[in-house]
């Protein structure tokens, strides 16, 4: 008589660490260090990969590049990273610093049936410096940077945490996440991706085609602000002590508002409007299809 059994969940994992330890690969660290001054600007355009950058106390670039490829054996691996892959780091005299990274395009139906190559940047700027970026796919992380921050993503979240200021952002699909009290203007647009901002007293305008947005105001805005989703819903928290007007309406979906106002209804949109504290900067609050809910914090 024959016994079968399971396999239990340990030796399930077990047996898929061996397999990913017996994967074929080759990884390579790639090290740049570029003297700047304050106050210049970090290009990056990327096709793909993991990008962090982080302010440091010192006047200079510095680059770290990780590179790991997957393949059938570790020879083709190692090919993947010498032809596959070309990238160049440069310092301008204008005070600033280009990365460009590109795997090669004839080669990517192979490398997917072949083989990966994943690709990671850390990068350390000085605290006064701008961040340029473009990415067709990968994850962008800026933290603790002190100057003006433009970028697009294909496909892939944006993080700003402690960023000064202004802030222009576009995703394509991704989330956005925005932190940051000394930012003086933040402008931006997703195509499908939800949106998160906390401590911004600057001006907003920030939209989204597909995806809630969650905003939470807890000092006085020095200007107005202006926020709406295409499907989704946007819940703003307001603190009690800030002076603003407010409007907020749903073209389809419903309104909810913690402070006294009146709600408007037509056949499918709802509305209403206010202010707090005897009015001030206006905030608009626009959704298609989704809620739109303002709440005392």
């Amino acid at each position: 008589m024959k016994i079968f059994t399971r396999p239990t969940l340990l030796t399930t994992v077990a047996a898929l660490v061996l397999m990913a330890a017996a994967v074929p690969r080759e990884r390579d660290v790639i090290k740049k260090e570029f003297n700047v001054a304050p106050g210049g600007t970090l290009f990056l355009d990327l096709d793909y990969g993991r990008v962090e950058i982080e302010s440091i106390e010192e006047d200079k670039v510095l680059i770290t590049m990780e590179r790991i490829a997957t393949a059938q054996d570790r020879s083709q691996a190692r090919e993947m990273l010498n032809s596959s892959h070309r990238y160049e780091f440069e310092k301008r005299q204008d005070n600033s610093v280009h990365i460009e990274s590109r795997v090669d395009r004839g080669r990517r139906m192979n490398l997917r049936r072949q083989g990966s190559i994943k690709i990671r940047f850390t990068i350390r700027v000085p605290e006064e410096f701008n961040i340029d970026f473009k990415s067709g796919s990968g994850d962008m992380t800026i933290v603790d940077v002190s100057g003006d921050v433009r970028g697009h993503t294909g496909a892939g979240n944006i993080l700003l945490e402690e960023v000064g200021g202004t802030a222009e952002l576009t995703s394509g699909a991704g989330n956005v996440d925005v932190q940051g009290d000394d930012l003086e203007r933040v402008h931006i647009n997703t195509g499908a991706g939800n949106v998160t901002l906390r401590g911004i007293t600057g001006s907003v305008e920030a939209n989204t085609g597909a995806g809630n947005m969650y905003v939470e105001i807890d000092d006085q805005p020095v200007d107005d602000s202006r926020l709406r989703t295409g499907a989704g819903n946007l819940t703003v928290l307001l603190d009690e002590d800030v002076s603003l007007d407010f409007n907020g309406k749903a073209a389809l979906g419903n309104v909810t508002c913690e402070f006294p106002v009146e709600i408007s209804k037509s056949l499918l949109s709802r509305s209403f409007s206010g202010s707090v504290n005897g009015g001030g900067v206006v905030l608009e609050m626009r959704a298609g299809v989704g809620n739109v809910i303002l709440k005392r914090q």
